[in-house]
């Protein structure tokens, strides 16, 4: 089953990498919850949901989040009974920008002498309890789930090397990427600018790939979540 963390710049092709379910009878339903109205790239392929008691066929469905309560929401009706095969997170970068401002805006009101631009340290240690708690819901759903994140450069405190991590604020960057199987850098090559999959911490991307005998083979070109999956179950 995918558990999957896919990160990269933006313009890389992260959304047009979750438009490759479709077609595909192991990952339909699938449903997006998007965070950016970025989904233009994959509009053709994908139905905004009305409603999560809505019938749905084999397709992609999106559903956009406007505030943090949305994710319990959904996260609530999917332990219900989800028809949904494949359920993606599009972006947990943006998930933590609205969530770091949904804690300030708490602080704000519960303490009018907070400053309402910055948050203090136990709004960014709330902040990351809760982001873990997002994570790891969505992640043990009985479902295959995929999620997206920018990519930031950051110098590792001890070797004091930069690398590309996931968009998160704090140690979140590292700790985020531990509770997937699959940590991915989506990476544009070459003058044509040919999408690669790299699934092995090597130069300074941030990976992994848990699978047995690293099945993804550390560099996968042109990436689709069909051909993830074919690799990743053996086929």
């Amino acid at each position: 089953m995918l558990k999957v963390l896919i990160y990269s710049p933006v313009g890389h092709g992260k959304t047009t990498l979750l438009g490759t379910a479709g077609g595909d009878p192991r990952l339909t339903p699938a449903l997006i919850l998007d965070f950016e109205g970025g989904l233009d790239a994959i509009r053709s392929k994908v139905t905004p949901l009305e409603s999560l008691s809505t019938a749905v066929e084999p397709r992609i469905y999106s559903w956009r989040v406007r505030a943090w309560t949305d994710f319990d929401t959904v996260h609530q009706a999917l332990l219900k009974k989800s028809p949904f095969r494949l359920v993606c997170i599009d972006s947990l970068s943006e998930a933590n920008y609205l969530l770091n401002q949904t804690i300030l805006s708490k602080a704000v009101g519960n303490n009018p002498r907070h400053d309402p631009d910055v948050l203090e340290q136990m709004d960014y240690q709330r902040s990351a309890v809760w982001m873990r708690r997002l994570v790891r819901a969505y992640r043990d759903l009985d479902c295959h789930i995929v999620m997206t994140a920018l990519a930031q450069d950051v110098q590792d405190p001890i070797s004091r090397q930069f690398e590309y991590r996931p968009a998160l604020t704090g140690k979140l960057s590292v700790e985020v990427p531990a509770m997937f199987s699959t940590v991915g850098y989506l990476g544009l090559v070459g003058d044509e600018g040919e999408r690669h999959f790299f699934t092995q911490p090597f130069g300074r991307f941030l990976a992994k790939d848990r699978s047995e005998g690293g099945r993804l083979g550390g560099d996968l070109p042109n990436p689709t979540l069909p051909k993830i999956l074919d690799l990743l179950e053996g086929e």
